[in-house]
């Protein structure tokens, strides 16, 4: 049994997402046509063609209507198209929706599929959609739960020369979201629903396969967290807030001196450069808990009773078993 719970853990060393470290969101005011935005000749790896994730933290102030949906993220204008993720309403029911266009033109030739999405002001939802190219499928998350997928019908997206655009539809004057956004993604590939729940209230370093833009928001002027620098634009003044998504809290875990119990649904940190492999052999025994080791830490591991236990480790980060 020891061999399946170290090779669970060594499956896991590719993770190294940190919990919390969330302090701002942007704040938009649709009245003023505010969103964030990047030009296509500014961008790096945005123009994506084929299997894409777009995931987002939405707080509305007020909510779509059917003259004033709402864009999460687009770059979408005639002959210029290429994606539409956007929120409408009609007769008080609420609609999240993906238009993908697949060619050059004034028609809308493009795949869309659509979903009924349950809103409210004043709260904060994570919402993500999801276009699989392979087996041409559109499907949307809620909160990490699916709303149902559908056919695309496509497979592929037009590269168009339109902006990337976050909380507006410019070209259209409309689509301007009333409300904030926080921790944008964008993934060249396919995310799971496992990956949107497990990683939606967890901040990404910035590096992680297939992650092509990474905006944090947090009072830092629109910076991508990538190598990509796809930092964005400040159109017409939007600004940062406080107020953010309630994100797990991670507590911190001293230096032990001898034998060390993590108990059950802990999140720990470890401190700076601990080097758990002087004076004493340590034993995780955590349940349901999530375990990061950062900045130089050592951890030496003689058992483990749950196969649920997540170890992620950081540059500088080492695992010893015995």
């Amino acid at each position: 049994m020891r061999k399946i719970y170290i090779l669970s853990l060594i499956l896991l060393l590719w993770a190294i997402p940190v919990l919390g470290a969330n302090t701002h969101s942007t704040a938009l005011a649709s009245a003023s046509k505010q969103y964030w935005s990047i030009t296509k000749a500014t961008q790096t790896g945005l123009d994506i063609t084929g299997s894409m994730t777009i995931e987002a933290w939405v707080k509305f102030t007020t909510l779509p209507t059917s003259v004033a949906p709402v864009s999460i993220a687009s770059r979408y204008q005639t002959n210029s198209r290429a994606f539409l993720f956007y929120i409408t309403e009609s007769g008080g029911v609420y609609t999240i929706a993906l238009v993908l266009a697949k060619a050059a033109s004034t028609n809308n030739d493009g795949g869309e599929r659509s979903q009924t999405i349950t809103l409210t002001t004043g709260t904060w939802i994570h919402l993500a959609a999801v276009f699989n190219a392979t087996a041409e499928t559109i499907e949307f998350f809620k909160d990490g739960t699916s709303l149902g997928s559908g056919d695309s019908d496509t497979d592929h997206i037009y590269n168009g020369s339109q902006a990337l655009e976050f909380g507006a539809n410019s070209p259209h004057d409309r689509f301007y979201l009333n409300g904030k956004l926080d921790d944008i993604r964008m993934w060249n590939d396919v995310r799971t629903q496992s990956e949107i729940e497990d990683n939606m209230s967890v901040e990404l370093v910035g590096d992680e396969d297939n992650l092509q833009g990474y905006w944090k928001f947090n009072n830092d002027a629109g910076v991508d967290q990538t190598s990509n620098d796809n930092d964005l634009t400040n159109i017409n003044s939007a600004v940062f807030s406080t107020d953010i998504p309630t994100w797990a809290a991670a507590d911190t875990c001293t230096c032990p001196s001898g034998d060390w119990y993590v108990n059950s649904s802990d999140n720990c940190y470890l401190a700076a450069n601990c080097d758990l492999d002087t004076g004493g052999l340590y034993l995780l025994n955590t349940g349901e808990g999530s375990f990061n080791i950062i900045d130089g830490a050592e951890l030496s591991v003689t058992g483990l009773e749950s196969t649920s236990t997540d170890i992620n480790v950081e540059a500088g980060g080492k695992i010893l078993f015995k």
